[in-house]
């Protein structure tokens, strides 16, 4: 797992910017105890855990 940008991982899932950035503001305290960041690329341990939760396949490169 690498770390990746929201927009990344939107275009992963399938989903506009806007609709990926809703799911994550619902779930803002679990995830920046992970280590997210405002304006900065997500951590591989968020990108994980966002992939496991929301269904995002993500082919380790």
């Amino acid at each position: 797992m690498k770390a990746m940008t929201r927009e990344e991982l939107a275009y992963r899932a399938g989903v506009d910017r806007k609709t990926f950035y809703s799911y994550l503001s619902r779930h803002k305290d679990e995830l920046c105890a992970m280590g997210m960041r405002p304006r900065e690329r997500l951590p591989p341990i968020v990108v994980k855990w966002i992939a496991d939760n929301y269904g995002v396949s993500i082919d380790d490169e």
